[in-house]
């Protein structure tokens, strides 16, 4: 959005004919973001008095709106329109390399944990039925005693993991 109406503003046009035509082509197109388009429209020739980031200050996240409403007041529209495409695409792309980063150690950590705890759950009770716990080594007691609690924590994570994962993705 932003690089469509800043290549529209260098062109000579004026934001609120740039915002008539998106919502004419939204409109045409059928896009879910006419209402948007349609809004900002209503906005810029009503109550904003033609300024674009008042128009649009309803629907843009408080950093974006600070942007261009700065760059409007210094009449560097276009670039600052420039500065925001450029910026939403680079903040989705940090997102989409963090959240990658997040799947490919969790499945390998996942798979670690439930070893560990599928040892606690299986091997050592076979261990403590031919020896007693307190004659085994005491770095074998030691993982014995880390993979209980574990899988102790993993459960309780479990209860609450769906709610934890609904509301980490909610946040980004």
């Amino acid at each position: 959005i932003y690089a469509k109406m800043a290549f529209g503003l260098k062109r000579g046009g004026t934001p609120a004919n740039e915002l008539r035509a998106m919502y004419a082509n939204a409109v045409r197109r059928k896009s879910s973001l006419s209402p948007v388009y349609r809004h900002w429209d209503e906005t810029l020739r009503g109550s904003a008095a033609g300024r674009m980031a008042k128009a649009m200050q309803s629907t843009l996240p408080a950093s974006e709106f600070g942007l261009l409403s700065i760059a409007e007041e210094n009449q560097a529209l276009v670039q600052g329109l420039e500065f925001l495409a450029v910026s939403v695409k680079r903040v989705g792309e940090m997102r989409s390399g963090f959240i990658t980063a997040i799947r490919s150690t969790a499945l390998p950590l996942f798979m670690l944990l439930c070893g560990i705890v599928a040892t606690d759950w299986y091997f050592f009770p076979q261990l403590e039925e031919t020896l007693a716990r307190r004659e085994w080594p005491i770095v074998t007691r030691l993982v014995a005693t880390i993979a209980h609690e574990l899988g102790s924590v993993m459960a309780i994570f479990m209860l609450f993991a769906p709610i934890l994962i609904g509301a980490w993705i909610w946040s980004l």
